[in-house]
């Protein structure tokens, strides 16, 4: 008796829920607004469709998109992060409620924070935030959320592109021979080391395992996809990586890129490399 009363209402409690989205989609068509799933929720919630879409509204969905990648593995964590950052720091630079409605938005707010950008950062830098915050309003203009796009008149300067400077293969001998007295020296040592002879960036380095080393004979290999293309790649341990590798037992001592950078920089000075 209890269980047949029990699907009786849940049955009830179906149909009412149908109801309020046959009542939503009526009221959506009549005004003009996007059927999302975020929508939907906020009427079987609120009993309404919200009408305003705030900054607030904006940076959550997107970021929730964002979020979603990066539970799929398409992207990592530092990208996320730097997206959560450019959404406050765009409401800083602006003295901007998130309440505000983002169609209120327009090119004069990009400047600005063009400008605040410039004030804390190198200009490479600024033009990746400046990226990611044209890529969130371009989002809400192509979903309808917003009439007009904002910034498409917006020019992102990059600032002069540094001069790659390769190290001779003296320079190399220097830092592969070098005493290094301090153990962390000689651990980034060797990983700079291993990156030159295997073409790989660091942050490709920081995803290596030992399962990544695959050996045929006497031969070892690599093959992985890059972090930030996520181009295949296959590349042969020449023997100088070859013995680092078996040096850490196919572990590589992994730091931040940071502090690899600084003791790069230390690594530097002690060679006397310019």
């Amino acid at each position: 008796m209890h269980k047949y009363f029990f699907l009786v209402l849940l049955k009830i409690l179906i149909k009412n829920y149908i109801e309020k989205i046959n009542e939503l989609q009526a009221d959506m068509l009549f005004q003009n607004i996007p059927l999302t799933a975020e929508l939907l929720k906020s009427f079987l919630k609120n009993g309404c469709v919200k009408t305003t879409f705030t900054l607030n509204d904006l940076f959550s969905e997107y970021l929730a998109i964002v979020e979603k990648r990066l539970k799929n593995g398409e992207i990592k964590k530092i990208t996320f992060n730097r997206y959560k950052q450019v959404t406050t720091e765009f409401l800083t630079a602006n003295k901007l409620s998130s309440d505000l409605p983002a169609e209120q938005i327009d090119y004069s707010h990009f400047l600005r924070y063009q400008n605040y950008l410039n004030g804390i950062m190198q200009p490479s830098s600024s033009a990746g935030h400046l990226k990611k915050i044209k890529t969130i309003f371009k989002y809400a203009f192509e979903c309808g959320r917003i009439k007009t796009y904002p910034a498409t008149s917006l020019k992102i300067d990059r600032g002069e592109k540094d001069t790659v400077r390769y190290l001779t293969p003296a320079e190399l001998a220097k830092i592969e021979n070098y005493d290094f007295k301090n153990d962390k020296l000689r651990r980034v040592a060797d990983l700079f080391i291993f990156c030159s002879y295997t073409g790989l960036s660091y942050s490709d380095l920081k995803e290596l395992t030992p399962e990544d080393f695959e050996f045929e004979g006497t031969s070892c290999f690599l093959q992985k996809k890059r972090v930030k293309t996520g181009v295949e790649f296959v590349t042969l341990l020449l023997p100088k990586s070859k013995l680092i590798a078996a040096k850490y037992s196919f572990q590589l001592p992994i730091i931040s890129n940071t502090k690899y950078n600084e003791y790069l920089k230390d690594i530097q000075d002690l060679c006397n490399i310019r």
